[in-house]
C-alpha cells in the first residue's frame, strides 16, 4: 500500500444521522479506512445512526439541553486542543457554513494552522460560504482545497471566488447502495431524500417526461415527507 495512504484524516460533520450529507460522511469514513487512512469523525451533535469506520470524537456527549455560550465555548476549546494534539494531515469539513460570525471563529481559532478541505454539496453557495464576502474569501484563501460534489457546483465556486482550488469529487456510493433495478430496458436511478423543496424531484419528473426517451424508465429510491 502506498505510504501516503496512512495519513490521519478528520471528518467534521453535524451528526451521523438524518440526511444525505451525514450518510455520505459516514460512508466516506468507511472507504478511507478500507484504504488504510487513519480516520476520526468529529461530530457536533450526539446523533449517530449510520454505520461508520474509524474513531469518534463526539462533542454532543457534553452538550446539555440548556446550551449556554460558556458551555459552547468550553466544548470548542476542547476541540481546539484535540486538533492540535492529534496533528491531522487533513480536516474535511462537511458542515453547512452560512454564519459569518461562526466561520470567523473557526478560521481564527478552531482551524488555526490546520489544513482544511471544505465540501460543498449544493449550488446554493450561501449555505456553505457566508454572505459576508470578506469571511468567505478568507475561507477560500486559507483552504487546503475545496470539493464540489458536482461539476456545476465546482464551476460556481471557482467563478464566484476567482479561484481554481475547487475540484469535483462526486458523493461516494457503497456496495450496499448499488441497486439492481428490475427492468428489461435502460433506466435512470434517483437516490435521495424525498423532500421536494430540497431535492426538487418535481423538476426531475418533469424533465424526464419532456425528454420523452423511448424504452427508458426512471426509478426513484428514498424516503421522506414527499
Amino acid at each position: 500500500m502506498p505510504k501516503d495512504t496512512y495519513k490521519k484524516i478528520a471528518l467534521v460533520t453535524i451528526s451521523l444521522a438524518g440526511g444525505g450529507a451525514e450518510r455520505s460522511t459516514a460512508l466516506l469514513s468507511q472507504l478511507l479506512s478500507d484504504r488504510g487512512f487513519d480516520v476520526t469523525i468529529i461530530t457536533l451533535n450526539d446523533h449517530i445512526a449510520y454505520p461508520y469506520s474509524g474513531k469518534i470524537y463526539n462533542m454532543g456527549l457534553t452538550k446539555k439541553d440548556t446550551d449556554t455560550f460558556v458551555s459552547r465555548l468550553f466544548r470548542f476549546k476542547k476541540l481546539r486542543r484535540f486538533l492540535k494534539a492529534e496533528q491531522f494531515d487533513i480536516i474535511i469539513d462537511n458542515r453547512n457554513r452560512s454564519n459569518a460570525r461562526k466561520e470567523r471563529f473557526y478560521l481564527t481559532y478552531v482551524y488555526k494552522n490546520q489544513q482544511v478541505v471544505y465540501v460543498t454539496r449544493s449550488s446554493k453557495l450561501d449555505n456553505y460560504f457566508p454572505k459576508k464576502g470578506k469571511i468567505a474569501r478568507k475561507m477560500v484563501k486559507q483552504a487546503a482545497g475545496i470539493v464540489g460534489v458536482s461539476q456545476r457546483i465546482t464551476e460556481k465556486i471557482n467563478d464566484r471566488f476567482k479561484t481554481s482550488k475547487t475540484q469535483t469529487i462526486y458523493n461516494p456510493i457503497g456496495s450496499s447502495l448499488v441497486m439492481q433495478a428490475e427492468s428489461t430496458v435502460p433506466y435512470f436511478i434517483f437516490v435521495g431524500r424525498l423532500i421536494n423543496k430540497v431535492k426538487n424531484v418535481e423538476l426531475l419528473l418533469s424533465a424526464f417526461a419532456k425528454a420523452n426517451i423511448e424504452n427508458t424508465v426512471l426509478h426513484i429510491y428514498g424516503d421522506g415527507p414527499d
